[in-house]
């Protein structure tokens, strides 16, 4: 389960986790999503991500 700091990857794009709810669903904060920098939700499962990076 993904935790707020984590990298979220898509195929070609990727995220900071800001916070994961109860249900798994999430807000990210995506750079270059529509030409800024966004915040986003994000059903359980990261809505199609290819996995999670943790760092440190």
């Amino acid at each position: 389960m993904p935790q707020p700091g984590d990298l979220i990857v898509w195929d070609e794009h990727i995220g900071i986790v800001e916070s994961v709810n109860p249900d798994g669903s999430m807000t990210t904060i995506e750079g270059n999503s529509s030409d800024a920098v966004t915040r986003r939700q994000h059903g359980a499962g990261g809505d199609g991500a290819v996995g999670y990076v943790r760092l440190g």
